[in-house]
């Protein structure tokens, strides 16, 4: 009888453990379009991915910039200071990490708090075509919207014999650009948050992170920069920035798979970028080589090889110059000339289509990937600490769940022995 009531008590406990994980459910899925709050975002499943482009990094793992709490001094004793029910007063400081984030979107960011950014600043900062293309905030992203499919991407050769591109398409004037679908944030303050050590965007920041929901058929972004003694040019592009399709290997490049396109997800995914070796692949394209030799797994080799390096880009030949200017390609890379030389992999804007949607957390800069995990936004915290809590409750479970098996066994060899 005595193991029957314990059998009895464990399976009450069970209900009980059931109870609290259920409350901690979230019933509203994932989401894929704008909304007021950041619960809603950060309730699909979260993970880190890198391509073969990028530097194998999981921003889940990285530890998040919250206040930390020091004890005053006083005469109590080392493990009662540490504790985080001390009643003794303490002092609050704030870590920043060592990271440019300038780009982390939404009206109340983490970055923000930190007096790294504004929101306010972001918005007066970006500018966009809005014929092209529509942005909405929530508390800790931007939404972007495609309003209408890309222009088909016509070309026609110049008496250089390069293939350009046609804007025109037979039209007295362009009636699209290449910044149709970009997010522009063109001469940017850059003394605007001096108190900041991190607030230099320079060559030394040579990783690049970017945590996006990709709820859409394109695999590739890209970014373009100017310094503050330069405009834009060519030479200063980055494209072959690879989603969760990931990067084209031996065997795609075989079947001419140039992974432009990948399945759409609604997970939140982070990836991290060598800026350096994007920017060489993107200027890779002007090189006017024959076509045969245009292909990311026959530069990705050379790379591999030594027989060249990532270092003939922009980025790299930037010195002491601080970036002034930077454009984004979110809904699909913009490849600069790429078509002139049959570099076709580096663009990807033919992927837009009308109300194609990607939701993007952040865009950080950083000396190293682990520098790039000490940064994480109030979503992903939320999304941290939410994994955490379902492990716990799991773990939990699973062990009640072995004392009822262990309670079910004893109560067997009771009875039987009793019979």
């Amino acid at each position: 009888m005595k193991k029957f009531l314990s059998l009895m008590m464990v399976v009450a406990m069970l209900f009980a453990v059931l109870a609290f994980v259920g409350c901690n459910d979230n019933t509203d899925g994932n989401t894929t379009t704008a909304s007021s709050s950041s619960s809603s975002t950060s309730s699909s499943s979260d993970s880190s991915s890198s391509s073969s482009s990028s530097d194998s990094s999981s921003s889940s793992s990285s530890s998040s910039s919250s206040s930390s709490s020091s004890s005053s001094s006083s005469s109590s004793s080392s493990s009662s200071s540490s504790s985080s029910s001390s009643s003794e007063s303490t002092e609050s400081t704030t870590t920043v990490p060592p990271v440019f984030a300038r780009f982390d979107f939404g009206t109340d960011s983490k970055a923000e708090d930190l007096g790294l950014t504004t929101h306010e600043w972001l918005v007066n900062s970006l500018s966009i075509d809005e014929r092209y293309i529509s942005v909405e905030y929530t508390a800790d992203t931007i939404v972007i919207k495609a309003l209408q499919d890309h222009p088909e991407i016509k070309l026609y050769e110049d008496e250089d014999g390069d293939r350009v591109e046609d804007y025109k398409h037979g039209a007295e004037e362009a009636f699209y650009s290449n910044l149709s679908y970009a997010l522009v944030f063109d001469d940017f303050d850059i003394y605007t948050f001096l108190n900041n050590t991190t607030d230099h965007l320079t060559k030394d920041l040579k990783y690049m992170r970017v945590r996006i929901l990709n709820n859409t058929k394109n695999n590739v972004i890209s970014f373009a920069f100017r310094d503050n003694n330069r405009g834009y040019s060519t030479t200063m592009n980055a494209s072959c920035m690879y989603l969760q399709g990931g990067a084209p290997n031996v065997v795609d490049a075989i079947n001419g798979d140039l992974k432009l396109t990948a399945e759409p997800t609604t997970e939140w995914k982070s990836y991290t970028y060598d800026i350096n070796l994007v920017m060489a692949l993107t200027r890779y394209a002007q090189r006017g080589e024959a076509p045969a030799k245009h292909s990311y797994t026959q530069y990705i080799y050379e790379v591999g090889a030594g027989i060249t390096g990532t270092g003939a880009n922009n980025w790299n030949w930037m010195g002491t110059n601080e970036v002034s200017g930077l454009r984004f390609w979110f809904l699909g890379a913009y490849g600069v000339h790429s078509y002139r030389s049959y570099f076709d992999y580096a663009d990807a804007r033919a992927n837009i289509v009308k109300d194609a949607t990607v939701e993007v957390d952040y865009v950080t800069f950083g000396a190293s990937a682990a520098d790039l995990n000490k940064y994480t936004s109030n979503i992903e915290d939320l999304w941290i600490s939410e994994s955490n809590s379902i492990k716990e409750s799991e773990s939990i479970s699973a062990s009640i769940s072995a004392s009822i098996s262990e309670s079910e066994a004893a109560l067997t060899a009771t009875t039987a022995a009793a019979a």
